[in-house]
């Protein structure tokens, strides 16, 4: 488990860039996406993506919601490029294990996995331990981020 919950996905945010796009599944804030050719975000659809986007779905706080409150479809979703030096709260994949400084990758699903043959575009600021869990519970499957 990550060794601090936060309450919010932006850690560290020097270069605000933040748009909104409209979700084409359901996603839950902290997850990887991507812009799709229809102009409308989803989860990052390639495990160790050779260039991902680097973008993260934030919390809906315009409207009361918390990193637990997942985006519909339809909904339009708060949508943060993160850059280099940045810090974010992001989800690591079910069955993962990081150590602080490990390089992460995407996996395909909204998630980060641990870095093996894609693009190592973030390092773990702390250890998460996944490897026991079952998946789908927003609080235990997060970790703190560094964009490199």
């Amino acid at each position: 488990m990550a060794t601090t919950a936060r309450r919010t996905i932006v850690l560290k945010n020097y270069s605000n860039i933040k748009n909104e796009y409209t979700a084409i599944g359901v996603i839950t804030p902290g997850s990887l996406i991507e812009l799709t050719s229809a102009n409308k975000v989803q989860h990052n659809s390639s495990a160790a993506d050779a260039n991902p986007q680097v973008m993260f779905a934030c919390r809906d706080e315009l409207q009361g919601k918390t990193i637990a409150d997942d985006y519909a479809i339809t909904d339009k979703v708060n949508c943060w490029n993160a850059t280099t030096g940045e810090e974010v709260y992001a989800r690591l994949d079910n069955g993962e294990s990081v150590a602080i400084g490990a390089k992460l990758e995407s996996a395909g699903n909204g998630t980060l996995q641990a870095y093996s043959s894609g693009k190592a575009f973030a390092v773990a600021l702390e250890a998460v331990d996944m490897s026991d869990s079952s998946g789908g519970d927003p609080s235990t499957d997060r970790i703190s981020i560094r964009i490199i």
